[in-house]
């Protein structure tokens, strides 16, 4: 059976309560068409040897948003690459009919806006080097040489490096 992944880290009280019946939702809309949803946590992403060198380069990166969450959208790639890569969608993401296939390549973005030049990365899939290509590239990302703005204010996200 084909595995799922998403990734869950609590950020504070408020958001892990509404957070809990997204997640119950999210596994049961993936279990209903054939695949084996599994949630990932730090620990996972611990336990790939990348851990300290990408927490601190993306920690200096510059975001509007909670310095966590931003984290953990980063890791998220970390812990799928520790599980060996596969499918990883967004815990908001709900499965009407994407049914179990193999992983299609190195990696893939299934959202994609060729007219803004943007990608959203709410479901991916790849194998390990290609999870680990995409953590080595948020590595290799200065502060410095960022011209992505919101606002004022210069923001870094995974899906902005993406």
């Amino acid at each position: 059976m084909n595995s799922v992944y998403t990734y869950y880290h609590k950020i504070d009280e408020k958001q892990h309560k509404a957070s809990k019946p997204m997640l119950e939702h999210w596994r049961r809309s993936w279990a209903s068409r054939g695949w084996n949803p599994v949630v990932l946590y730090d620990h996972h992403a611990r336990a790939h040897p990348l851990y300290n060198l990408l927490k601190e380069s993306v920690s200096k990166l510059p975001t509007i948003n909670v310095p966590e969450y931003e984290l953990a959208c980063y890791l998220r790639w970390l812990a799928v690459a520790a599980r060996g890569g596969g499918f990883m969608s967004d815990y908001d993401v709900v499965n009407y009919s994407f049914k179990p296939t193999p992983i299609p390549s190195l990696m893939r973005v299934y959202e994609v806006h060729p007219e803004l030049e943007e990608v959203t990365p709410s479901v991916v899939a790849g194998s390990q080097s290609g999870y680990e290509r995409i953590c080595a590239a948020f590595c290799a990302i200065k502060a410095e040489g960022i011209e992505y703005r919101i606002g004022e204010t210069a923001h870094v996200s995974d899906m902005i490096v993406l």
